[in-house]
């Protein structure tokens, strides 16, 4: 039984193996990077979160000496929400022990202590990828179970706040900046008094491209920042109207309840983005309760451990993981949906060069424009509608930069002129200065 007597060593004790679990390396996840959450560990399984509402009022003009106006006091509500708990099992078996270790006692302890490794390395991803699901259930207002439809908390309902949804039109002018300027007053609003450092959104990938090359951020970072427009911007971020949009990169595979095959879907559901406040102070929480085991009751919580136990007839061991997170926003009120409708226009002011388009141009989108518009009042099918608004937005912007064009070359013909002019007279006035000599 040498082979398993090495687990009996301190080596694969509770706290060792926890230790180790916490210590793993992992591939950073983005929002755990940024910040945003409020990290601490709690020595109790629930959470009591208490609301208390201020509200700023207009003080009246009174009489002096008279009796002052009261002012009431701040509404409180207390709310209790029981931590998750996931718990994960890993088997070493006895064979595994054998056929790796070398010969000699210690030799076999460090087979054994890489084969826990590679188990704990894998709990730890495991984990990881699952506090960011929640830290994205936070950020969506929802946390959802593994399977992906479960709720397990709607924070919209259980703080008893509505989720605010606005929508990008990509077939106005500057609709992503007017819908810029909605979040930035709907988060504000919802903050009250709370004070914020800038505003950040997660975009799914295909409406990270339909803001990348819409004509108004095209414009705005045509004569400033040229080489954005030259860069390739996937899997990146920009800040644009006082947002930073950042195409967020998460995609894993969600377990049905029936044991069904996983399926795979990304943590940001396409034609979406979600806005969130930085540099806030509670709004988001990251708490983590003590496990199930004796050694941890009443203890401040870790967000992960990790234990083992040798099995019956002494065919292994088995490793026991679990984590216990509650992963939260306390003010939902402050997470903005956006969506969009339609296409960008992919014609930014000055896409026909320095002349401009030409007659051949103004004809060609005026013939697709008028082709799109038959289509979609035959079929009268959204895709086709769609198209037939961008050809018609296309015309518009050809239209505008002729016009453009054309006011241009008058001015510079009008400076050109009077240039000649100013040239002539003082030709003429040095003329008559000589011959009065």
């Amino acid at each position: 039984m040498a082979a398993l007597d090495v687990f009996r060593a301190d080596a694969f004790g509770m706290v060792q193996l926890t230790n180790a679990l916490n210590k793993m390396p992992y591939v950073p996840k983005r929002l755990g990077q940024l910040g945003l959450f409020k990290k601490q560990g709690i020595s109790t399984t629930n959470i009591m979160v208490e609301e208390q509402n201020g509200k700023l009022m207009i003080v009246p003009n009174a009489a002096r000496g008279s009796s002052p106006n009261a002012m009431g006091g701040r509404p409180r509500s207390a709310r209790t929400f029981s931590i998750c708990h996931l718990p994960l099992v890993a088997n070493v078996m006895a064979d595994d022990v054998q056929n790796v270790r070398s010969f000699g006692s210690e030799s076999e302890l460090q087979s054994a202590v890489e084969l826990v490794n590679d188990k704990l390395q894998d709990m730890r991803t495991n984990f990881e990828a699952t506090h960011e699901f929640h830290r994205i259930g936070a950020i969506q207002g929802i946390l959802l179970d593994a399977d992906g439809s479960t709720v397990i908390y709607n924070w919209f309902q259980e703080f008893g706040q509505t989720e605010i949804t606005r929508t990008i039109d990509f077939t106005l002018n500057n609709g992503v900046k007017l819908t810029a300027h909605q979040v930035r007053r709907d988060v504000e609003d919802a903050l009250g008094m709370d004070t914020y450092t800038g505003l950040r959104a997660f975009v799914s990938a295909d409406l990270y491209d339909k803001i990348c090359i819409t004509a108004e951020v095209k414009n705005s970072y045509q004569y400033t920042q040229a080489q954005f427009l030259r860069d390739n911007q996937a899997r990146g971020e920009f800040t644009w109207a006082g947002i930073t949009w950042e195409e967020y990169r998460g995609n894993v595979p969600t377990h049905a309840a029936d044991g069904s095959t996983p399926v795979s879907g990304p943590f940001i559901p396409a034609n979406t983005a979600r806005v969130v406040p930085e540099g806030t102070q509670d709004v988001f929480a990251e708490n983590y309760g003590p496990a199930t085991f004796w050694e941890a009751v009443n203890t401040k919580g870790k967000p992960t451990y990790a234990k083992q136990e040798r099995m019956k007839f002494d065919l292994g061991v088995e490793i026991f993981g679990q984590s216990n997170p509650l992963i939260m926003c306390n003010r939902p009120a402050v997470l903005i949906k956006i969506t969009s409708t339609g296409s960008p226009t992919m014609l930014a002011a000055g896409a026909f060069g320095p002349d401009g388009p030409t007659d051949k141009d103004i004809e060609d989108l005026e013939k697709k424009a008028k082709e799109s518009h038959d289509l979609a009042s035959r079929t009268k099918h959204e895709a086709d509608e769609n198209a037939a608004k961008q050809a018609k937005r296309d015309l518009e912007v050809a239209k505008m930069d002729r016009e453009d064009t054309e006011k241009r070359k008058k001015a510079e013909n009008a400076a050109k002129e009077a240039e000649v002019k100013e040239r002539e007279k003082a030709e003429k006035e040095a003329e008559k200065a000589e011959h009065k000599k």
